[in-house]
């Protein structure tokens, strides 16, 4: 009667849909542990590309520019002659930590040939725990990593 045709029962298909449940349900605590690790390490990022934007703009505008960092608000910003370049604010779940040895303490400012008055590191961690997190170091150089 139905010799002619192709493709699969009702039953077939909701054997394949519960293997799948299955597997995305094993999968998901190993997905939902990768969210801290990656906020961090975007947090991370945006600093380090804050202080380089800083650098970068102290030399081609030929002048001072100056990084804010607010621990309360959980942001950063670079401003060259009061003039506003770039905010940065924390994602939701990450702090700023201001480490006792060796901080950046509140503000940087950065030449005219792009080097920073002081060097340190500003500690970027999940909220509530300090079992995860990165630091962004700035040399005295001007350069700059995450650790």
């Amino acid at each position: 009667m139905l010799k002619g045709q192709k493709g699969f029962s009702l039953q077939e298909l909701m054997v394949i849909i519960g293997i799948i449940a299955l597997l995305c349900a094993m999968a998901l605590p190993a997905v939902i542990g990768w969210v801290p690790k990656y906020k961090i390490g975007s947090a991370a990022r945006e600093v380090l590309g804050a202080l380089e934007l800083a650098r970068h703009t102290a030399v081609k505008r030929n002048a001072a520019v100056t990084v804010e960092i607010d621990y309360a608000q959980e942001t950063l910003r670079v401003a060259a002659a009061g003039e506003p370049v770039r905010a940065v604010r924390m994602p939701a779940g990450v702090d700023l930590r201001e480490p006792g040895q060796g901080s950046l303490g509140t503000a940087v400012l950065f030449n005219n040939q792009g080097l920073p008055n002081k060097a340190g590191r500003v500690v970027i961690g999940r909220s509530g725990g300090a079992d995860l997190e990165r630091s962004v170091r700035l040399g005295a150089g001007g350069t700059v990593r995450i650790e």
